[in-house]
């Protein structure tokens, strides 16, 4: 596995800082990394040049907008497949996510056991999500399990390269709000996936997570419904939006 790796970022410096050192200090497989920042005012782009000057980061991407994650992530990808053609496999993760050591092993497993594997989520869901009614499900082959999903497996995710190849694409909607709702990226992204045959899955291992304490994954529901009302959605339109078209 070469793996590009595109890290999102909008303002939030401390958390980027934290993601940025969790994956450096944790990632062993050949990569290189691109962060596309969609505008920040908070001093993360002088920080993220910093650490490009440092030669920690392999590019910096700054817009003057805001890109939202879809188009800021399509964006990294064309850049670093342009610039890496020994690349295999894409990453997009966003900027609040720790990553423990052995994530990207598990990866590679992942993909070594599931020969039509098209996404692979880096967290488990099952430390977000009840069993029911949200379905997650273990599948195994080739001697390695994962667990797929009705839904998204997440923002934080590995595809192979050969999806790109063949056209496929984060959506680049800004989402929308008050009541009229579309699906998020990784949602749209997901579904893309599964139509075209193949499977979208999560690992197991809890190696991934968002950064929070014991309280945001406890009571996730919640906490989520919450932060999209604070969004300005109003969060049941905006979830039968989610799923709307998606099979159960």
């Amino acid at each position: 596995m070469k793996l590009l790796i595109v890290l999102v970022t909008h303002n939030r410096l401390e958390l980027t800082k934290r993601t940025l050192e969790s994956l450096l200090a944790t990632v062993t497989v050949p990569h290189h990394i691109v962060v596309v920042d969609n505008a920040s005012t908070d001093g993360t782009q002088d920080w993220l040049f910093e650490q490009a000057g440092e030669n920690k980061i392999d590019w910096v991407i700054p817009n003057n907008d805001n890109a939202y994650p879809g188009a800021a992530a399509n964006q990294g990808w064309a850049w670093g497949v342009s610039k890496y053609p020994g690349t295999t496999h894409l990453m997009r993760t966003d900027n609040d996510m720790e990553f423990r050591p052995g994530w990207d092993k598990e990866a590679v497993k992942a993909f070594k056991a599931f020969e039509n594997l098209g996404q692979l989520g880096l967290m488990n869901q099952e430390q977000e999500f009840a069993p029911e009614p949200n379905r997650v499900t273990p599948l195994s082959h080739n001697g390695y399990t994962l667990n797929t999903y009705w839904f998204s497996i997440g923002g934080t995710h590995i595809m192979p390269k050969t999806l790109w190849d063949n056209g496929i694409r984060y959506d680049e909607s800004p989402w929308r709000h008050m009541g009229v709702p579309t699906g998020q990226e990784d949602v749209k992204l997901s579904v893309t996936i599964k139509n075209q045959g193949f499977i979208v899955a999560n690992l197991i291992p809890n190696l991934v997570w968002h950064l929070g304490d014991k309280a945001y994954y406890d009571q996730y529901p919640d906490y989520y419904r919450a932060k999209m009302e604070q969004r300005g959605y109003d969060y049941d339109a905006w979830l039968q939006g989610q799923i709307k078209g998606i099979d159960r």
